[in-house]
């Protein structure tokens, strides 16, 4: 069923003055303390997805609930609206982490998909080349270490030399 834009404004008001009545019911049961004001939340959250059932029943509709949802395994895409019933195909447009862009929003980032990909190119070809901050890195600590060692060989080298000049000059006075 396709509803038109008066219909679910319609739908909408009945279901926040339906809430409104329910909160108004229980606005002494949300000031408790206690078990009761948990029960009194969990009851009016029940009349409240009730009312909701009813009025989608009424308008022709249904409303699932999300035990419900999840036995359908099928993720739906809010931007593109494209439904998906394998989960592999899910994570390929959804990716595989929380904060990952969808594959429908991709080309929306600034440059697309084709900055992404030679942005990545050029990473990898870094890697390949030796040629990445962490090896850089690397290497530059490598480079002061050897120059720590040679500076610390030629101190000892220059002391080595300081002493024998001394020896020899002690000997040469006897």
């Amino acid at each position: 069923m396709t509803a038109t834009l008066a219909e679910l404004e319609k739908c909408r008001a009945d279901a926040l003055e339906e809430a409104a009545k329910i909160a108004d019911d229980w606005k002494g049961a949300r000031s408790a303390i206690g078990p009761l004001h948990d029960a009194g939340v969990h009851f009016a959250a029940a009349q409240i997805a009730d009312a909701i059932r009813a009025i989608a029943a009424k308008e022709g509709g249904t409303v699932m609930t999300l035990a419900e949802l999840e036995k359908r395994n099928e993720w739906r895409c809010f931007h593109c609206d494209e439904v998906f019933q394998d989960e592999d195909d899910a994570r390929q447009h959804f990716g595989s982490y929380t904060l990952d862009e969808p594959g429908c929003q991709l080309n929306a980032l600034e440059g697309g998909i084709l900055a992404l990909y030679r942005e990545a190119q050029k990473e990898l070809m870094k890697y390949r080349e030796e040629d990445h901050e962490s090896y850089r890195a690397f290497h530059a600590l490598g480079a002061a270490h050897t120059v720590a060692l040679m500076r610390a060989e030629e101190k000892g080298y220059e002391r080595g030399l300081a002493d024998g000049r001394a020896l020899a000059a002690k000997e040469a006075r006897r």
